[in-house]
């Protein structure tokens, strides 16, 4: 045979051994695909198929039933259960049991638990008590707390909101979140709630809704810590209680002093702050008056607010909690321990803030203390 057919022949060969290793390749990376299909060939062995079946992963894990205990990582176990339907004049909540438990051996993050309805983004919050653990902070290593909740739904006349019918698919969940970002959860676990339930919470629902507009109580003086929801504490001013640093070690934390304005009453530190504020930009510094109390120290400032950066220098040794408003309505609450924020609150206003202040601390403070006494007055560089 010439030796031209010799090579057109081994050419041959060789295309056909090529089509066959490109054609096993990509039946192996088909079969290694997620997506697996199964055929079952007719009796009359054409090898159609007559059965097309698609198994595909599943994109989310399932929810579980209320009283199952949820494993949201670093030992940290939660369960939800018990639900009853409960409310007041301005709304309703679906009561449950919380169980929280944390196996690990460091702290891990209280949970937030939150109801959602298929037609809204935004979930209903838990409603908890002054002095009763909250969703911020954290649970102890080795901790098991137990106790009973209220959710709203994610319409409710505490936030000025319409309640909307709760419609579709509903559900629980439990998350943490970090200290600085309550955007994305750290973990979460979710329960589904019963279609009954969730009938039961539809048909509590106020008729006619609530007012979005609640009321505004009257002042009442004579409750703790009544006047300073008169002027000149209405807005505009900022007060920590701090319990574990001297007045110098405070004054540090605070930042760099301009200037030390001496011992000053209430009405000598607002002329001060009113003197050095631009009548143009309203620019001002910042004003702080403090002093020991009670075995503690009181920050107040005319013009300010308190930071969570500022919070944790003040409680690097024990604790400090703050009280910060402005005059857009803007109120912030921040509790510090051993250097690190467990918990903040923009529903606390007026005198319930600085109750809650006093409770944390043990630091109390009276109108005449804080109005009339000079206390030490400086003027700080920047805060």
């Amino acid at each position: 045979m010439p030796r031209r057919r010799h090579a057109l022949r081994d050419g041959v060969a060789f295309l056909v051994a090529l089509a066959i290793a490109l054609g096993y390749v990509a039946w192996s990376r088909a079969s290694q695909d997620d997506t697996e299909r199964v055929t079952d060939e007719t009796a009359s062995g054409t090898g159609e198929p007559s059965v097309y079946l698609e198994v595909l992963p599943d994109e989310e894990e399932p929810r579980l039933t209320l009283g199952d205990t949820a494993d949201l990582g670093g030992g940290l176990r939660v369960r939800l259960g018990g639900p009853a339907v409960g409310g007041d004049d301005l709304g309703l909540w679906l009561q449950l049991d919380l169980r929280t438990e944390n196996t690990g051996t460091a702290p891990q993050p209280r949970p937030h638990i939150g109801l959602y309805c298929a037609q809204s983004e935004d979930g209903g919050y838990a409603l908890w008590e002054v002095g009763d653990a909250d969703s911020r902070g954290t649970v102890p290593a080795g901790a098991i707390e137990e106790t009973g909740i209220r959710v709203t739904l994610p319409g409710d006349g505490r936030r000025g909101e319409a309640i909307p019918a709760c419609e579709g698919t509903a559900y629980l969940e439990a998350a943490t979140y970090g200290e600085d970002d309550w955007n994305n959860p750290l973990t979460y676990a979710q329960w589904s709630v019963p279609s009954d339930l969730l009938d039961d919470l539809n048909d509590a629902r106020p008729d006619p809704p609530p007012s979005p507009a609640v009321p505004e109580p009257e002042p009442d003086l004579d409750r703790p810590y009544g006047w300073t929801d008169g002027d000149p504490y209405s807005n505009g001013y900022a007060v920590a209680f701090v319990r574990g640093l001297s007045t110098k070690e405070v004054l540090r934390a605070l930042g760099p002093v301009r200037r030390d304005a001496g011992a000053l009453d209430g009405a000598g530190a607002w002329l001060l702050l009113d003197r050095l504020t631009d009548p143009e930009t309203y620019d001002a510094p910042y004003v702080v008056s403090l002093a020991e109390r009670d075995g503690g120290v009181v920050v107040f400032s005319n013009y300010g607010f308190f930071t969570k950066a500022r919070l944790r220098a003040l409680s690097r040794h024990g604790v400090a909690a703050s009280y910060s408003n402005t005059i857009n309505g803007d109120d912030l609450v921040l509790v510090a321990r051993r250097g690190k924020v467990v918990r903040q609150s923009e529903d606390l206003i007026g005198s319930s803030a600085w109750v809650l202040l006093d409770r944390l601390t043990s630091i109390s403070v009276s109108e005449a203390w804080l109005s009339d006494q000079p206390h030490p007055t400086y003027v700080l560089a920047g805060w």
